[in-house]
């Protein structure tokens, strides 16, 4: 675990993407699950692919869906929406975060 907390720390966002998945597979609890929210979180703010948009809300979607209790305050606190031109990057956020409010 050691480990995978600190590849989060890397500029690769690859890594960073596989290691949040690996940290929710390997973890249920409360600090890995929202380490990896965070780390989606800061995927959505830092790219600007809104194929790799839409990906990375999915992910955020089921982790918010399998641990409604963790994730329900700290999604609720990143209600930062990046515009993009994509109906679906644009919809999706919404369907993340509104239901948590």
């Amino acid at each position: 675990m050691k480990i995978i907390l600190q590849l989060l720390q890397t500029n690769n966002t690859a890594v960073v993407y596989e290691c949040a998945g690996a940290l929710v597979s390997l973890s249920s609890a409360p600090t890995a699950i929202r380490a990896a929210s965070n780390c989606y979180c800061q995927l959505l703010q830092s790219q600007s692919d809104n194929n790799v948009k839409l990906i990375v809300l999915d992910r955020l979607m089921e982790l918010k869906n399998h641990h409604r209790d963790v994730c329900t305050p700290h999604c609720s606190q990143r209600p930062r929406q990046t515009p993009c031109p994509a109906p679906d990057a644009r919809t999706t956020p919404s369907s993340v975060w509104l239901p948590s409010i």
